[in-house]
């Protein structure tokens, strides 16, 4: 496909998912916004200086330990008392190489519950980094490495009708970056006409929130002042890994094919959402809004 060809395919996309998730995200930036205290559903705490406490905050803070608490990050049983021993020792094993490998492991996990906990949804996307330097024209790999990483579930978009990520056709991710940590990418290599789109990048100017991503949540005169930064999209099917900037004009950077062979995304959600066979599960947040 034409770079043009490939901006329509992620932009009717995207347009698409935006529809379904329309009402889904209204209401998580209001519970976000009694998250941060800007609601007035506060209680007061019986202390002689009062302090106002919103309830929501309180009440994720409780659960989530339940959930995860992160001593240990992952926590092996066996079936039989036989198996005691041995589950303390692969348990010490696993999550040795999980605090080696990735780094800070526990906060991401931690993170990706929280989320969860919070809006009933949350995503960790599970990738490999690898990075090499090059020395007198040989390139010598200097990070082999898995990683986590979770998205702001409004910076997500996928069809809220479908169940499971395995079901989805394409999921699409949305990050704010610097440009210049952009353009040094070397994964950004689509060209046209023989040179780099990622060359060409210039940064974007935020005139206005979003309600469709997370932008909702970023205070007006902070989004005002953002400066030299763009949108990255990231679409990933089965089969390819598209990547769209929208800076000063909208650029593929990316289209390659899914060498995962599959969207390397996990799902949680904290509660199943009354309505069946939906994407979205229920959280904290809107049991506590009702």
């Amino acid at each position: 496909m034409t770079q043009q060809q490939i901006i329509e395919k992620f932009t009717k996309v995207k347009s698409q998912y935006e529809s379904s998730q329309k009402t889904f995200k209204q209401e998580l930036s209001e519970i976000y916004d009694n998250y941060v205290g800007k609601m007035e559903e506060v209680v007061n705490t019986p202390y002689d200086t009062k302090e106002n406490i919103p309830k929501l905050r309180t009440e994720i803070s409780y659960v989530k330990p339940f959930i995860f608490s992160g001593e240990p990050e992952i926590e092996i049983e066996g079936v039989g008392d036989e198996d005691k021993d041995i589950s303390k020792i692969l348990e010490k094993i696993v999550n040795y190489r999980l605090s080696q490998s990735i780094p800070n492991a526990y906060e991401k996990i931690e993170s990706w519950v929280h989320q969860a906990v919070t809006f009933g949804t949350s995503i960790i996307k599970v990738i490999w980094k690898f990075e090499t330097k090059e020395e007198n024209g040989v390139k010598t790999p200097i990070k082999d490495e898995p990683d986590l990483e979770v998205p702001n579930i409004m910076d997500c978009y996928y069809n809220s009708l479908i169940p499971t990520v395995e079901g989805q056709e394409y999921m699409i991710f949305r990050s704010v970056l610097n440009v210049e940590t952009v353009k040094e990418n070397p994964a950004y290599d689509y060209e046209v006409n023989g040179k780099k789109n990622v060359k060409k990048l210039k940064p974007k100017k935020f005139l206005a929130s979003d309600v469709s991503n997370s932008t909702v949540q970023t205070d007006a005169q902070l989004l005002a002042n953002q400066s030299n930064v763009v949108e990255v999209y990231e679409m990933i099917s089965k089969d390819r890994i598209i990547t769209i900037a929208e800076g000063e004009e909208t650029l593929v950077l990316r289209d390659t094919p899914n060498s995962y062979g599959f969207i390397n995304a996990v799902k949680f959600i904290f509660e199943p959402n009354t309505i069946p066979n939906t994407f979205n599960g229920m959280g904290v947040g809107q049991n506590t809004l009702g």
